[in-house]
This record gives C-alpha cells, sequence and structure tokens, in this order.
C-alpha cells in the first residue's frame, strides 16, 4: 500500500481536508486552503489571503451541494452559516482557481475513460450548469492528467463505482479541485446511453468513443406548472435526447456531431 494514502481508504473522496494533504505530500497542485469549525479564523484566514473570488465549503467532499463562491469578503459570514446549518463539521475555504477550461475526469478501476469538459453556474452556488463529452486534450495536458490520477491507483483500484477527478486548467496545468465517487450521473444511466445510441459509460474500462457529443445541460428552479416537453423538444432540436426533472431542476440531455448545432441547441430558455 502507498504509505501516502491516508489510513482509512475512503478519506480521499469523502474529506475535501485529506484530499488536499495528499495534494500536497505527492506534490500534486491544488487550491490553497484554511479547515476549521471557528468562524473567526476562517475570516481570519480569509482576510490575510485576500484574493477574491473563494470558495467555501463543507469539509465533507461528498455534499457537493454545501459549496458557495465567495466575490467578496462581505458574503463570508451568510455562506459560512448556510454550510453549518447543513453541516456540523468542519468548513474548508480555499483559492478559487479560474482556469478554463475545467474537467472532469470519469475513471474505472484507476483507468481513464472519460473526459468531460464541465461549467459553473453563475451565482454563489458552486453547481453544475453543464457538461459535455467526450472531448479530447491536448495531448501534454492529458498526460499530466493521467500522472496524477496515477497517483491515487492504489486505492481507485478497488473501487466498485466510478471515480471522478476535477481540474481546472490555469496557465497551462491542471490544478485538481475535487475527487468524489458516485454512481449518480444522468448520463451513467443505461436508458440514457441507449435513447442516445451511444456506448453505456459503466461498462467497458477503455477510452470512451461514440459518435458524436453529449452534452448534459441543468436548468435550475423550474416551474413545472408551465412546464411543456414538446417545446422543450422543439428548441433543442434536432440535438434533444430526453430530459428528466430532479426536484425543481431539469435536466436535459443532447447529443450532436456538430458542434455548433449543439451549442445552439443547448442555449434555452425554460
Amino acid at each position: 500500500m502507498n504509505k501516502e494514502l491516508p489510513t482509512q481508504s475512503d478519506d480521499l473522496f469523502k474529506s475535501r481536508r485529506a484530499l488536499r494533504e495528499f495534494c500536497i505530500k505527492n506534490k500534486i497542485a491544488c487550491p490553497e486552503f484554511f479547515v476549521s469549525q471557528d468562524f473567526a479564523k476562517i475570516s481570519a484566514w480569509a482576510i490575510k489571503h485576500n484574493k477574491f473570488p473563494m470558495a467555501i465549503k463543507a469539509e465533507d467532499g461528498v455534499d457537493e451541494g454545501n459549496s458557495y463562491l465567495l466575490k467578496a469578503f462581505r458574503e463570508l459570514p451568510e455562506c459560512f452559516d448556510l454550510i453549518k446549518a447543513k453541516a456540523k463539521d468542519n468548513v474548508i475555504v480555499e483559492e478559487f482557481i479560474e482556469g478554463k477550461p475545467k474537467i472532469e475526469v470519469c475513471c474505472l478501476k484507476g483507468n481513464i475513460r472519460l473526459f468531460s469538459q464541465i461549467s459553473l453556474e453563475k451565482s454563489i452556488i458552486l453547481k453544475h450548469s453543464w457538461r459535455a463529452f467526450p472531448i479530447s486534450l491536448p495531448a501534454k495536458i492529458a498526460k499530466e492528467i493521467k500522472e496524477i490520477i496515477d497517483k491515487f491507483k492504489p486505492y481507485c483500484e478497488n473501487i466498485e463505482v466510478p471515480a471522478r477527478f476535477s481540474f481546472a486548467i490555469n496557465r497551462g496545468l491542471p490544478v485538481l479541485i475535487s475527487a468524489d465517487t458516485a454512481i449518480l450521473r444522468p448520463e451513467y444511466n443505461k436508458d440514457w446511453a441507449l435513447a442516445a445510441n451511444i456506448p453505456p459509460i459503466l461498462e467497458e474500462t477503455g477510452p470512451y468513443k461514440c459518435d458524436g457529443i453529449c452534452k448534459v445541460v441543468y436548468k435550475r428552479n423550474i416551474d413545472f406548472a408551465n412546464f411543456n416537453p414538446e417545446t422543450l423538444k422543439s428548441v433543442c432540436a434536432p440535438a434533444f435526447i430526453l430530459y428528466q426533472k430532479c426536484g425543481k431542476d431539469l435536466i436535459v440531455f443532447l447529443k450532436h456531431a456538430d458542434a455548433e448545432i449543439l451549442q445552439k441547441a443547448s442555449v434555452f430558455a425554460i
């Protein structure tokens, strides 16, 4: 077993602090960070760091929804209280890497299966607004990402569900932002793959290939009382595949071989 791995094998994907500490020990680029339960200590670090925007999150890395973007110091008390209202553990405040693009890497048994490009909501909440896949990366960046993920391989090989790593490309270098394990991605669903006539993502372990570009688009806080599926299909044609309601959110799955057509289809209002 790699001596740099945490004592508890799940820690890397459940604790943002454990992930950051692992990165530091293994010389993997990651955001500067500070962890505490104490608001005064969190705010003191933010004042000393003084580089906005920053990200503030629950230390529990599984809680993706408990993450916020601080554009100014005055937003810190509200975001801290929002996190503590949902989670009683530590809070982590960290440098927000604004590099573009942002890349998500899906791994199966420690092997890279899929590269996706992701975009975040333009709001205080750090959630995906869309994901597009499969994408190809410049050879240099792909090589550097593989070298990083190989350092996690002793643990990833024993995981039965996908491991996902999110990177920001900053000044031409990949910076590891987060890592998690879960099967809850709509694009992992076999029915979605069948509808789009694409290979199931989770049934093979080699590099993912399909005859087009897929895009998962999220629309938040939808008034479904006035929602018309036929209108959605019309405005997203000819790239529309299917949609799914998830609470107050709408998830739309698109696919097309032409990137320009796909982009036009993904810019729709509900």
